[in-house]
């Protein structure tokens, strides 16, 4: 089991526990397999808002306070702060189910489905698999994509969740070979058309790794018993769009680890009422593999014959986690959207036309189709792009080193690569707590301009250490 930190101080050993291994801090680096030690944000420029994030003063100073607090305290403050960001006055449209990250949310529609349906097989429709986070296709298989769980127990990692395949998977690809965004409306429902005999689960995204978002209009224009759940980890929308999911019957998960720039990971699945009612009569299925997964407090208290069925285990990194990203939901959620949309889309414009002027840079296709707070772009070198292996060196390049140029700090992080079949891109990303402090402090991207300069520096650098 997780020991609690020794220290009330002891950051780091606080916001990394009750995770898999990816927030784990590694010896050998002093930092997690990102690069990024969360406690370690003093002099750290953050462009990778969609990867990892670090805390920050403010975040630093809630945590403090949030200590004192017990532990049920706080997993209700996080229902209740969901809810109040996210409904609008005086409804209450959803439930809250939280999970240590949000790959583990994809094992909830599979619940569900066992639960609504315990006689059928399921079919996974997933759609831009390459750009979601990395257990997330292993999770819609049927796999655990861990191999430690919340509880501090291992797992065998690509293990099944049961011993007969009852899960068959169908993907749909982000991009075409030429890296342009496939048309996944049109996809989908071609391919669901004369499908019958299966309980299917749809996992659309909106706002991949590089900010692509299904058209949601395959939700209605489908007219198939599909149980919708759509991707908004990346959290770069308002809420008008989470409410108009809601009222489509999708259950929506978020995370407050992306553009809220919580340090990783922390997990919310949004449920419909009319959803959530459903689950209310147990049926009886094996438990036995979600009870690896989740805890009682996981499972909102409206169901409590529901959460009966798990253990009780009070996971306080992730509470920890996402207390600091409500209090950058709350404090984003203050300023006008007409200030905070205009400086993404002034970072956008300055940055992509800094890109398209550097030789060794070239923007991914059709950004336009894209969230603004998210830049993806290629490198190339002597008449060729850089290989995965290639773009992991120049990443590591840019987020290991100390740097000269910028203002007010020496290290910078970014998006770490996203590969596509034999090709990869990096992203820079703009989180809230960003643009917060660019409004407070005074516009200037001369950090902007100079990381991009710097990137298109180290490029043939990092073809030369690769061979």
């Amino acid at each position: 089991m997780i020991e609690e930190p020794k220290s009330a101080v002891d950051l780091e050993s606080l916001i990394t526990q009750g995770g898999d291994k990816r927030i784990e801090i590694l010896s050998e680096l002093g930092t997690n397999k990102y690069f990024v030690n969360p406690a370690d944000y003093q002099g750290l420029l953050n462009r990778g808002s969609c990867t990892c994030s670090a805390l920050n003063e403010e975040t630093e100073a809630i945590l403090h306070e949030a200590m004192e607090r017990e532990i049920h305290q706080l997993y209700r403050m996080i229902r209740i702060g969901l809810k109040k960001l996210l409904n609008f006055p005086g409804e209450d449209r959803f439930d809250v189910f939280l999970a240590p990250s949000g790959s583990d949310l994809t094992y909830y529609p599979i619940l569900f489905s066992q639960l609504l349906h315990p006689d059928k097989e399921i079919l996974s429709l997933v759609s831009c698999p390459e750009e979601l986070g990395s257990g997330t296709i292993k999770a819609a298989k049927g796999q655990y994509f861990m191999s430690q769980n919340q509880f501090g127990e291992s797992v065998q990692e690509e293990g099944q969740l049961f011993d007969s395949g009852i899960i068959e998977t169908k993907s749909f690809p982000a991009r075409a070979e030429n890296g342009e965004i496939n048309d996944h409306r049109t996809a989908i429902s071609r391919y669901v058309k004369d499908i019958d005999d299966r309980a299917m689960i749809g996992y659309l995204v909106v706002g991949s790794k590089s900010g692509i978002e299904n058209d949601i209009k395959v939700v209605t224009d489908t007219k198939k018993d599909i149980l919708w759940v759509v991707d908004l980890c990346q959290f770069r929308n308002r809420k008008i769009l989470i409410n108009d999911l809601l009222d489509k019957g999708c259950a929506v998960m978020i995370t407050g680890s992306k553009f809220y720039q919580s340090p990783p990971f922390c997990g919310a699945l949004l449920v419909p009422k009319a959803l959530s009612r459903k689950l209310e009569s147990v049926k009886d299925i094996d438990f036995a593999p979600y009870q690896r997964l989740f805890s009682q407090n996981d499972i909102p208290p409206s169901l409590p014959q529901l959460r009966s069925r798990f253990q009780p285990f009070e996971n306080r990194g992730l509470a920890m986690r996402w207390v600091c990203a409500l209090h950058e939901m709350r404090e984003f959620d203050r300023l006008p959207h007409e200030d905070t949309g205009g400086l993404i889309r002034d970072w956008f414009e300055l940055c992509t036309s800094e890109i398209n002027a550097k030789d060794n840079l070239e923007l991914m296709p059709n950004q336009d189709q894209t969230n603004d707070s998210i830049i993806s772009f290629r490198a190339k070198y002597d008449e060729r792009y850089l290989t995965p292996e290639e773009m992991k060196e120049l990443f590591k390049l840019v987020v290991t080193s100390r740097h000269q140029g910028f203002k007010k700090f020496a290290r910078v992080f970014i998006g770490q690569p996203v590969i596509y079949g034999d090709k990869a891109f990096l992203r820079i990303a703009l989180g809230s707590y960003n643009v917060r402090r660019l409004l407070k402090t005074g516009i200037d991207f001369h950090n902007d301009r100079h990381l991009i300069f710097l990137i298109n520096k180290l490029v043939p650098d990092a073809v030369s250490s690769t061979h």
